[in-house]
């Protein structure tokens, strides 16, 4: 005998994003329902953008910059809706020019990673801890060579504390001086193209 209830894909029934502890990533937008013992939740964001300044050039131009970035994030929580793991996906694209109509010569970045989220306390967000796998970020520009390349594996705790990290890591080691290396060599590379 068929049941009068309507089961989409394990979905069993429709559950308040705003119940989740902690709270949900506003920037996202959400739908959560019951599947079994847990609920889960399933989240997008996506962000373009087109010939923004983003940086000035020593020589008195700029660098603009166009791109998308696209995150998909599934978080499964107890059945009171506390939070036990998240997983985000993210696919990011992104070209630099020294020109606002993002003519000439370009640097072309992208990223493609994961993040795993995991609380050692359901919902306690002092507890979670994070697991970046893939390519965090990637900028080259074509007849020139790497710009910047962050690649590997990366764990922080809540508090942004370094747990670990394999593989090739300028960003983490020196944020601020790796993007500032990134801004001068595109302005250095792309001036004149």
């Amino acid at each position: 005998m068929a049941s009068t209830g309507s089961v989409v894909a394990g979905r069993i029934e429709p559950v308040d994003p705003g119940l989740m502890t902690p709270a949900l990533n506003p920037s996202f937008d959400w739908e959560c329902w019951r599947a079994a013992d847990t609920i889960v939740c399933e989240g997008t964001a996506t962000e373009s953008w087109s010939a923004v300044e983003i940086a000035p050039c020593s020589d008195g131009g700029a660098l603009y910059s166009s791109g998308f970035d696209s995150r998909r994030i599934r978080r499964v929580s107890d059945s009171e809706g506390r939070a036990l793991t998240s997983q985000l996906f993210v696919q990011a694209r992104e070209v630099i020019s020294r020109s606002p109509d993002m003519s000439g010569l370009l640097a072309r970045g992208k990223a493609q990673f994961s993040v795993s989220f995991d609380w050692a306390v359901p919902g306690d967000l002092s507890t979670r801890t994070s697991i970046l796998h893939g390519m965090d970020a990637s900028f080259i520009i074509p007849g020139h060579g790497m710009l910047l390349h962050q690649v590997g594996v990366i764990s922080y705790d809540i508090n942004d504390n370094l747990l670990f990290a394999r593989g090739v890591h300028p960003i983490v080691d020196d944020a601020e001086g790796a993007f500032e290396q990134l801004g001068r060599q595109a302005c250095d590379a792309l001036a004149g193209a």
